[in-house]
């Protein structure tokens, strides 16, 4: 009897101890038979984050601490992950269980952070649920602009047409606090009487922010949460309660954050907005006002809500509004400190003006007395480690949203552009360049594209276009942000831009090194010892020596542009994943047959190398994966026949072929060749040098030229013979001639005296007349509707641009409207010009004029400038100085600098 009972002590503490271990084992074993659980977990977490939320924005509807907000944030990215992984796309069975358990860890996380600021926000003193100021508004620095501006619209009861408001920049730029003094800057009203009240008095002012993710219907319970409106489960129940209750009253709703369209009536809104009179019972009239402010960094959302005519574009801070702040947020007694002085300017200048830069940093530093705690902090940010500044990484994080935001192509587009140095102006051409020889679209429709990627890129204020419209810019903690994300947050040296002042690195760090474009210091250590097994791009700008190089094994982008080679390096040769060359500006003399060992080259450069004589035939046909060659400007006519003979002669071989082609030709033969070649070879870039046409030897006719279909760039070049340039499109709209010519340069034509242009080039944007000494005028600019910029220099007998005796007799001189495009205007050693036209001239897009020894010019005649800011005109004092009663009336449209003996603008 005791026997048994013993056994069945034991059996039952078999079992206790079996049941502990297999509870710990099938949490980490049972879990994939679970996956319905967890997910449905997950939605419950979800529901009860929701609920928190709309907890803490009822007891805090405008919360100022950074913590709720990234809470917040994180909740709404949570939000986004959660749906994914309900739909289900492209997951299989393991990884949605995988995500969804990792996102139901960050859940439960929030949840308990969550209950945290509940707790905070029920301890303090509730809020009105209006948006009324409770202090008096403190002017925020630099913009004091930018208020009057919102101000004037929340005041005016005018703004019928557009009573919607955007206000957009980058992130950090202050778009947020700009819409907090809106709503802080309304004064308080009660609730409405039953007598006429101003037109102008609010019942409500209603402020929400939608963020990332947002959607009709958190705008709802945002709204409703605010009035102190029942929050209702489904959308349409909801938009009933808000409609009903702002149709009879007049509001100011302010929206901060939007990333996406949001439909207002969905939201419950009343329609129309603006200034609305409303018959009630008894025939009496009653009046409503009903607007709208919103921000966002996309200027694309603000045309997609219908106010893209009614605009705020918030810039950074001018370099005296960045020190102020700066010094606000770090403390005089610290800036006092003469030993730190000029270091915080260094500081506050690597902040670029962007406002949550200056902040961050100044409070970062406030605490720092150390001249060598101050230095650091520079040489910190200048590679992007802000960690080691102030901890964390918020101020990025902040900026990284804008690129999450943005398609995952377009995303390596903009992070390219990190490469280029500090300050440093980003020709467009070259960057299209970059982008296609790196892969990021495909060489045939890439101008087009190309072209989009930057505009969006401006539209989302990742970057921007300068006023000179060829070059785009990133702002410096943009450029920054890049950096900080290619480089693993500022913890690998992965890329490296090209820096004047950064010292070279160390040998045994090239090995982690992907992308660089190497300074002289970079070159002045090299040696084959370094190893650089990961680097598949390298830009430089000065010539070294490849035996003394480091192993570029594995290198597929090479940018050799402008170095001082005069032969050809054969190391490149070896190179065998190269896809990318470029050799321009260079004094290499001929192309070697051992190129054709670079199976995978896509895209070979040799422009503007004049000394180029001999391109072996062998070679075009051997290299079957290329797409694009770019001979613009090269060569000269002692080198035709050995270099296009040859090319020709290649092509011909390579029948399957399809070439983007640069090319330099000098008779009208070679336009022939290249017209039957159409098939295979596109010609987008033509230099016509030293010219001769045999049956018009004096003359040029473009026509010449109209087979080859999408011409974008042309030169005509260096003749003594041509007296006549003649450019007749047929009448029409469709049969203009040249219609996708951007570029056009006439240089050194010296006996060129007449031009006649007819519906040809009307896509023009850049025009370049330099040295055609015998021109007069150049009045048929006038037909040019697209042009952009504009450069006159060394035409000795040029007495107008225009000359309205020589547009057609039909035309009313008040009629005509030249450079209505116009942005950019260079008359350069001009000394017989008098006159830019003799009728009054509308520019509406002109911001820039540079003048230089054109000393008889006395007066520019503008009827009108349509940009809002005057036009800088950039010449000499003197000249300025002797326009005498002339000045006067220059002023309204033009403010002077006097610096043209420095770079251009």
């Amino acid at each position: 009897m005791d026997y048994w009972k013993i056994i069945g002590l034991l059996v039952t503490v078999l079992l206790l101890v079996a049941t502990k271990w297999w509870d710990t084992i099938s949490e980490h074993v049972g879990y994939p038979f679970n996956v319905r659980r967890i997910v449905r977990n997950l939605d419950d977490a979800v529901k009860r984050l929701s609920e928190i939320q709309h907890e803490l924005h009822r007891h805090d509807p405008y919360p100022a601490s950074e913590r709720r907000k990234g809470w917040v944030q994180s909740k709404e990215d949570l939000d986004i992950k959660v749906g994914k992984i309900k739909a289900g796309d492209g997951l299989n069975y393991f990884s949605k269980l995988y995500l969804a358990k990792e996102e139901l860890k960050k859940a439960i996380d929030l949840v308990g952070t969550g209950k945290e600021l509940l707790k905070e926000a029920r301890e303090r003193p509730s809020a009105s649920r209006d948006a009324q100021p409770q202090h008096p508004h403190n002017q925020l620095t630099g913009m004091a602009s930018y208020e009057h501006k919102v101000r004037n619209f929340i005041d005016d009861k005018n703004h019928t047409q557009c009573p919607l408001l955007g206000i957009w920049g980058m992130g950090g730029v202050g778009k947020t606090c700009l819409l907090e003094f809106a709503r802080n800057s309304c004064a308080p009203y009660g609730p409405p009487s039953d007598e006429a009240r101003p037109g102008n008095q609010l019942d409500h002012i209603l402020f929400v922010r939608v963020g990332r993710g947002g959607s009709v219907g958190k705008t709802q319970k945002a709204i409703a949460a605010s009035m102190g409106l029942p929050v209702m489960p489904d959308e349409t129940s909801q938009e009933a309660i808000i409609y009903n209750h702002l149709k009879d009253k007049s509001f100011l709703l302010l929206i901060d954050d939007l990333w996406e369209y949001l439909d207002l009536k969905a939201v419950g809104i009343p329609m129309p907005l603006g200034t609305v009179v409303v018959h009630l019972d008894g025939g009496v009239a009653q009046q409503y006002q009903r607007k709208v402010v919103l921000t966002t960094r996309s200027e694309d959302v603000c045309g997609k809500m219908g106010c893209a005519r009614n605009t705020i574009r918030l810039e950074c801070l001018s370099k005296d509004d960045a020190w102020n702040l700066f010094v606000d947020k770090a403390g005089e007694d610290i800036i006092k400190d003469t030993r730190i002085y000029k270091l915080a300017r260094k500081l506050v200048d690597e902040c670029g003006g962007l406002p949550r830069a200056l902040c961050t940093m100044g409070q970062s530093m406030s605490t720092k007395k150390d001249p060598r705690e101050w230095r650091n902090a520079i040489d910190l940010l200048k590679e992007s480690r802000l960690r080691e500044i102030n901890m964390n990484d918020e101020l990025f994080d902040s900026l990284k949203h804008s690129y999450d935001n943005i398609d995952n192509d377009l995303k390596d587009c903009f992070l390219i552009c990190s490469l280029w140095p500090r300050d440093g102006n980003i020709p467009k051409e070259k960057l299209v360049e970059w982008w296609a020889g790196l892969g990021l679209f495909d060489v045939s429709n890439s101008t087009d594209r190309a072209y989009s990627n930057i505009n969006c890129l401006r539209k989302v204020t990742i970057a921007f276009t300068l006023r000179k419209k060829t070059h785009i810019k990133m702002h410096e903690v943009n450029r920054k942000m890049a950096l900080w994300i290619v480089n693993d947050q500022g913890e690998k040296n992965r890329w490296l831009p090209l820096s004047f002042c950064r010292s070279a690195m160390p040998e045994k760090k090239w090995s982690t090194v992907q992308k660089a474009w190497v300074s002289v210091a970079e070159l002045s250590i090299w040696s084959s010892s370094i190893t650089c097994p990961e680097l598949t791009m390298l830009v430089s700008r000065h010539a070294f020596s490849f035996k003394e190089s480091p192993c570029f094994q594995n290198i597929t982008f090479l940018d050799l542009e402008g170095t001082k080679w005069d032969t050809f390096p054969l190391k490149i040769c070896v190179l065998e994943k190269l896809q990318y060359l470029n050799l321009s500006a260079t004094i290499i003399d001929a192309l070697p047959l051992e190129l054709q060992k670079l199976s995978n080259l896509s895209y070979l450069y040799i422009r503007d190398t004049r000394a180029l004589q001999t391109i072996p035939k062998e070679l075009i046909s051997q290299l079957a994966k290329l797409r694009m060659l770019d001979l613009f400007c090269s060569g000269s006519i002692s080198s035709k026949d050995s270099y296009f003979s040859s090319l020709i002669e290649g092509f011909l071989e390579s029948k399957s072929m399809d070439l983007i082609l640069g090319i330099t030709v000098h008779a009208k033969a070679d336009i022939m060749k290249l017209i039957q070649l159409k098939r295979v070879v596109h010609t987008q870039a033509l230099c016509m040098d030293y010219f001769k046409d045999e049956s018009h030897p004096q003359s040029i006719a473009l026509e010449l030229l109209s087979n080859i279909e999408k011409l974008r760039e042309l030169t005509i070049t260096q003749s003594q013979d041509i007296q006549e340039l003649v450019a007749e499109g047929q009448p029409g709209y469709g049969y203009e001639l040249l219609p996708y010519l951007e570029f056009f340069e006439l240089s050194n034509l010296h006996n060129l005296q007449k031009v006649i242009w007819k519906n040809t080039g009307l896509s023009i944007r850049v025009l370049v007349i330099y040295n055609c000494t015998k021109l007069r005028h150049v009045s048929w600019v006038h037909y040019l509707l697209s042009l952009e910029e504009l450069t006159i220099a060394g035409c000795s007998k040029l007495e107008k641009v225009i000359d309205s005796a020589e547009l057609p007799q039909e035309m009313e001189p008040n009629l005509v409207k030249s450079f209505c495009k116009l942005k950019r205007l260079y008359l350069e050693q001009l000394p017989n010009l008098s006159d830019i036209y003799d009728q009054s001239l509308v520019f509406e897009e002109l911001l820039y004029v540079y003048l230089f020894r054109c000393e008889n010019l006395k007066v520019i005649r503008v009827q009108q400038c349509i940009n809002r800011y005057k036009v800088m005109i950039d010449c000499d004092e003197d000249w300025w100085t002797s326009l005498g009663e002339n000045q006067e009336r220059m002023n309204l449209y033009f403010v002077p600098t006097f610096c043209f003996q420095q770079n251009r603008v």
